[in-house]
């Protein structure tokens, strides 16, 4: 399902940079010749629908989007960090 045809988005409820979604943008890996297979995975704001960050991960089976998760987390944590310092 796409995600913004979904009517429970942008998410009741949800302050912006309160919940996340975390979604792989490419149907099929992103073959290159020197580095191999990629995925790209990126970071939503629910409240917003505003795509946060997205990196590129390996492709192995299965360990796309937890591999994106993480260096997404260190991002959203950026992210976080620069909203308080404007609202200081």
């Amino acid at each position: 399902m796409d995600a913004l045809a979904d009517p429970s988005f942008p998410a009741p409820g949800h302050a912006v940079y309160e919940a996340w979604v975390v979604f792989q943008l490419n149907e099929m890996p992103i073959r290159t010749e020197r580095d191999g297979d990629f995925n790209c995975v990126a970071l939503m704001d629910a409240a917003s629908c505003f795509i946060l960050a997205n990196v590129f991960c390996g492709s192995r089976r299965g360990g796309a989007v937890e591999d994106g998760r993480a260096a997404l987390a260190q991002r959203r944590e950026s992210a976080q960090a620069a909203v308080a310092d404007v609202h200081r």
